[in-house]
């Protein structure tokens, strides 16, 4: 069913097939038995370090970025009083620093998108050398993919709206003054 060189796309599949060659006493006497599963193990020790580093790392990135967009918005202040000055409507200072805070979450869920693809296929590599070749120990899954989009796109620009919202609050006169 499975040979030495296929290549297994799927983490639920490696782990099926190492838990069915197990079951079946089918790896007790090979070579790579014993590196298999202890890979196996090491799948689950460091599965769960790989989610606890990437859920902090992502919740770090997303506070630097929406404090440097809360920043950006309360420190143009002035301008955003100015620009109500001369006319321009609250819908309009919105559409000016949402898009300046769309463009900055599309680079943030570019450069995630691609350093998680990369980081992903280097450690795949790393690991799979050091068993067989061609299993596929870390996947890139939809919610993965979900997950940087929702951080990078979604929350940073929600986040944007509560500056915003606390400007928009302030008279003209008051948003120059300050």
């Amino acid at each position: 069913m499975y040979g030495t060189n296929s290549r297994i796309g799927d983490y639920k599949e490696s782990l099926s097939l190492l838990q069915d060659l197990r079951e079946k006493n089918v790896l007790t006497e090979f070579t790579y038995s014993q590196p298999i599963y202890d890979n196996e193990q090491m799948q689950r020790n460091i599965g769960f370090t790989f989610v606890v580093f990437g859920v902090v790392l992502a919740i770090i990135t997303v506070l630097i970025t929406i404090s440097l967009i809360s920043f950006s918005i309360l420190e143009q202040t002035k301008e955003i009083g100015i620009l109500r000055a001369l006319g321009a409507k609250n819908r309009d200072i919105y559409k000016i620093y949402l898009l300046e805070s769309f463009l900055i979450s599309i680079v943030s869920f570019v450069f995630s998108f691609v350093l998680s693809i990369v980081s992903v296929a280097a450690n795949n590599a790393i690991m799979s050398n050091a068993t067989l070749n061609g299993i596929i120990f870390i996947g890139f899954t939809p919610i993965t993919f979900l997950t940087i989009f929702i951080a990078s796109i979604f929350l940073i620009n929600v986040f944007a709206l509560i500056p915003l919202r606390k400007v928009s609050k302030l008279k003209p006169i008051q948003a120059i003054k300050n």
